[in-house]
């Protein structure tokens, strides 16, 4: 593994990076807020058992929430305090989510992450997995699945490569940009205790080749750990999706419908490797997360860590505010994100990006039929037919979308955005998607 780029095979699309915003503002501390809104269920599978009741005093990285059997993960206090309320909150699209409401302890003494390198502790493979596991880590990246669930593979299923994955596509967004530049060490230390605790041979970072100071950053650190190294990677979207890079960096194909572990890989988010890192060698469990705060509907654009749960409103405020009232807010990336009509909603784990769009940045087009230019099947990275998969979706004909290989989806948006019709490809895909899970449940 070197400099060399790798590239990707087929799909992918170019779109503006919209970096410049943000890339390179060191990460900010955010004050702690006054009151913080936990949704108890941040991760794919079950949710976890409440530990807590209301009038509750709970202390910063407390757990409160414990996981359940199955695919399910833990919890824990953003802040010290009192437990104001647990109940039903907006979660942003329309629909709601119990949350644990907590307001902050004024005298409560509060010790924020070290972004340096402490001093290694030894661990054996199952330590660092219950280590994993009662930290509450999950996919930091935007999917959410429990870390401790990932690194668990069945026994004919052995991993011999683990990849950290920094190559941050999405358009706005510098969260895994500034933490390969802020916190390089430890994202290798996390890729040391995952490659451990799995029992894999090998380990790299991936970057895209649009990084040049944290390449940088990952060449000058790999020199101090020779068994793990970095790679490079083109600067096409989606190529952050795993199924991509494992393809381009590997050569190695996943089969349809199958997990990266059928070909011996794992893949984890550079936050979740810090995660890691941070919670074998300082006992700290995830409790805050870092966030872009971008577009040009913000007055002063930044990279914040903020406790989990802090509501999106005390980001937007401490970046001066929005442009204009007419801006647009988008939870996420602008390409998987979703809009959100409410700025009352909390950050959790997975939220590594609010964007703030002016009107010239974002324009929603009137949908209109298809005119079969296949722009959407040449961008789709995974080789399926948006055009004709969604057909079958609006018409109600679900079992013809899943036989075009519907659950191959990896909702990257790259086919709504070609889309010269306006098509809403995207939602429709995960409609389908969502009505196939409710069917079959």
């Amino acid at each position: 593994m070197s400099d060399e780029i790798k590239h990707f095979s087929m799909g992918g699309i170019e779109i503006p990076a919209r970096k410049e915003l943000n890339t390179d503002l060191e990460i900010e501390e955010l004050p702690l807020p006054e009151v913080v809104y936990l949704p108890v269920r941040q991760h794919i599978g079950r949710p976890g058992k409440i530990t807590v009741k209301k009038g509750d005093y709970v202390k910063r990285g407390q757990c409160i929430v414990e996981e359940q059997e199955g695919v399910s993960a833990r919890l824990h206090a953003s802040l010290s305090g009192e437990i104001l309320d647990i109940k039903e909150i907006p979660d942003g699209r329309g629909g709601k989510s119990e949350a644990i409401i907590i307001k902050r302890d004024q005298n409560a003494e509060v010790k924020r992450i070290n972004f340096s390198l402490k001093t290694k502790k030894e661990k054996s493979a199952e330590e660092i997995k219950e280590i994993i596991k009662n930290s509450g880590i999950i996919g930091m990246g935007g999917a959410g699945f429990p870390t401790h669930i990932k690194l668990s593979p069945p026994a004919d299923k052995p991993i011999d490569t683990i990849i950290i994955n920094g190559s941050e596509s999405e358009p706005y967004v510098s969260v895994d940009d500034r933490t390969m530049q802020e916190k390089t060490a430890k994202i290798f230390r996390g890729l040391e205790l995952i490659k451990k605790m799995v029992g894999a041979k090998n380990g790299f970072i991936v970057c895209e080749e649009n990084k040049e100071k944290a390449i940088k950053k990952l060449a000058s650190e790999a020199k101090k750990w020779p068994e793990l190294s970095y790679q490079v990677v083109d600067s096409l979207y989606p190529h952050g999706a795993e199924k991509m890079l494992i393809e381009a960096c590997l050569n190695r194909e996943i089969p349809e419908g199958e997990l990266p572990m059928e070909v011996g890989v794992i893949v984890n988010n550079v936050q979740t490797a810090v995660a890691v890192a941070e919670a074998v060698d300082e006992k700290q469990p995830v409790v805050d997360r870092i966030v872009s705060v971008s577009g040009y509907g913000i007055k002063n654009p930044k990279n914040l860590i903020v406790p989990v749960g802090t509501p999106i409103k005390e980001l937007i405020d401490y970046c001066g505010g929005v442009v204009s009232e007419d801006s647009i807010l988008i939870i996420g990336g602008t390409m998987t994100g979703f809009k959100a009509e409410s700025t009352e909603i909390p950050v959790t784990k997975t939220g590594f990006g609010i964007i703030i769009l002016s009107e010239s940045e974002y324009k929603e087009y009137e949908s209109r039929v298809c005119i079969r230019c296949a722009k959407c099947v040449d961008a789709c990275p995974v080789y399926i037919t948006p055009n004709r998969i969604t057909d079958f979706i609006n018409n109600n004909y679900l079992e013809e979308a899943e036989a075009l290989s519907l659950a191959s989806c990896i909702e990257c948006g790259s086919c709504a955005y070609v889309c010269p019709a306006g098509r809403p490809l995207l939602r429709w895909l995960r409609e389908g998607k969502a009505r196939v899970r409710e069917r079959n449940n």
